[in-house]
């Protein structure tokens, strides 16, 4: 921060830092990397799929420490990233939700968010189910936890964020609660400075990106108790704060993250990332994802994606071809203008049309449709999978079944723009445009559109053809076979068409008479050529 101002060092996803003098620094970075730069030895990027999901690290001694949350696992690795050893302790994807790591007396313990039967069990209720446990030992130390993070320790007592409830619990150094200090808000990070408790406090995930709002750092006098906000920061979420001892500290800290964010974009475009994790055992099965080097060959391209028509496993495939650092996905769109997108060489995101149109030339563009009723049914219970605070649609989906939430179509503008003839909507304009609506043209005009839009691309592929669909592209975009890919992101077991009522399946058709206009359509032009 110079001037007030806070100033961001790099834009990496980080879920957990740390430093320690004379031991070095260690980061990691969303989704499955640890960046960490030993003391006096050049930095390392360590990537396997048993760190899915990554939460938090750890410097103790000569060990790192690492959370694998998908896993609902902890590994320890030495100086030189080779695996010691791993705890696991469900097989369930994301079970526990464990996230956050401390060492106090000697002893390495973590926050999770309980001890759920099934795969993100948290998300039917997690109030007082949350628990800080020793790795070591298995003892839990401190229960009826909602939610928690960020544990810190500062003059004999251990600091906890109590998360859902926007509380910091203190206890003395045998766990022993002391007492509750109520900040309000979403809590994580947690830090000590010039007789201040700092907290991180991050704006709702449940608020529309549009409407804006930060993060903010509130600073609470540990004499006074008096409470006030230190600073805001240029983003929407805090994960963790770290404070130094002093200048020296901070400008050696400030150096190794620099270290690590150049290694960690210069592993993935080299491919020079260590698998540490070697593939022996349940418990820390995974391997290192070495990424194929950048090719100056490659070719353009554009995907205007719309969700759940099939591509998820397309932009994977991608990011190890082109390097993380050359693609763009998903909502990585969002806030941004077409020409921001530009320096990408693969373009992909929910975007709309509108949106595509200057970036088209030059580009290999291409795109899927899928039958209407399935793309509805498809995207109403993936919502349903989702963590309902990631996005507002989740949240409705997983209020509401299937019925109730097509009626919220004619109700909610934020569900009609996702699911009312929501593939004509994007090929005719689509999202991306500030202000942009499904119901901005009429719906004869927005068909007629759409179809005409489907000559400006390279190729139309369709869900009920993927596989040889995606040869197609992968071909035109130079993919090598080796990097060809399967589905994913495929929502497991959920119910088709068949499964519904036929009212059910009428409202659905109701409401997506253009989609299978656009969908015919674009059949009758491919059985032509």
């Amino acid at each position: 921060m110079t001037g007030g101002v806070v100033r961001p060092l790099d834009a990496l996803r980080t879920t957990g830092m740390d430093v320690k003098a004379g031991q070095g620094f260690v980061r990691s970075v969303q989704e499955d990397c640890i960046v960490f730069k030993p003391a006096g030895l050049p930095p390392k990027v360590l990537a396997g799929e048993a760190l899915r999901d990554i939460h938090d690290v750890l410097i103790s001694g000569p060990w790192i420490y690492a959370v694998g949350t998908d896993r609902n696992a902890v590994y320890r690795f030495d100086q030189q990233g080779k695996l010691d050893k791993g705890w696991r302790f469900s097989a369930q994807p994301d079970a526990w939700h464990l996230n956050c790591l401390a060492e106090i007396n000697g002893k390495i313990y973590f926050t999770a968010f309980g001890e759920f039967s099934s795969g993100r069990g948290y998300k039917e209720g997690s109030l007082e189910k949350g628990f800080i446990q020793c790795l070591e030992t298995g003892e839990r130390v401190a229960s009826g936890l909602s939610q928690p993070h960020s544990i810190c320790t500062h003059g004999g007592k251990v600091y906890v964020a109590n998360s859902e409830t926007g509380e910091i619990f203190v206890y003395d150094g045998q766990f022993v609660l002391l007492q509750k200090i109520q900040v309000g808000g979403y809590l994580r990070g947690i830090a000590f400075a010039d007789g201040q408790l700092l907290v991180g406090v991050s704006h709702s995930r449940n608020m529309p990106v549009q409407q804006g709002g930060k993060a903010k750092v509130m600073a609470i006098d540990l004499a006074s108790r008096q409470m006030r906000i230190a600073f805001e920061v240029p983003a929407r979420e805090i994960y963790s704060i770290l404070s130094f001892a002093s200048a020296q500290d901070f400008v050696s800290g400030i150096s190794d993250l620099s270290f690590s964010s150049f290694a960690y974009l210069a592993g993935r475009v080299t491919g020079d990332v260590h698998s540490g994790i070697a593939p022996k055992t349940d418990a820390y099965a995974g391997t290192g994802a070495r990424v194929q080097p950048v090719k100056r060959s490659l070719v353009p391209a554009l995907f205007m994606h719309t969700q759940k028509t099939a591509g998820t496993s397309i932009t994977v495939a991608a990011a190890r071809h082109y390097g993380p650092a050359n693609i763009c996905s998903h909502g990585d769109f969002v806030g941004k203008s077409p020409d921001e997108m530009a320096r990408f060489a693969f373009v992909s995101g929910h975007f709309g049309f509108e949106f595509a149109k200057p970036l088209l030339a030059g580009r290999y563009s291409f795109t899927f449709l899928r039958s209407p009723v399935e793309r509805v049914l498809s995207f109403y219970y993936y919502c349903r999978t989702r963590d309902p605070d990631e996005f507002p649609i989740n949240k409705i989906a997983q209020e509401h079944d299937i019925d109730s939430f097509l009626q919220l179509v004619q109700e909610n503008q934020h569900v009609r723009d996702r699911i009312w003839n929501s593939q004509t909507w994007r090929l005719s304009s689509g999202p991306g445009i500030p202000g942009a609506s499904v119901d901005d043209h009429p719906p004869a005009d927005m068909l007629a559109r759409a179809i005409a839009n489907l000559d400006a691309f390279s190729f139309i592929g369709f869900t009920e053809t993927f596989n040889d669909d995606s040869e197609v592209i992968m071909r035109g975009i130079g993919l090598p076979n080796a990097l060809r890919p399967g589905k994913l992101n495929v929502t497991p077991d959920r119910p088709l068409a068949k499964d519904h009522s036929r009212q059910t399946i009428q409202r659905i058709e109701a409401m997506t008479e253009l989609d299978l206009a656009l969908y015919e359509a674009a059949l009758k032009r491919r059985r032509s050529r």
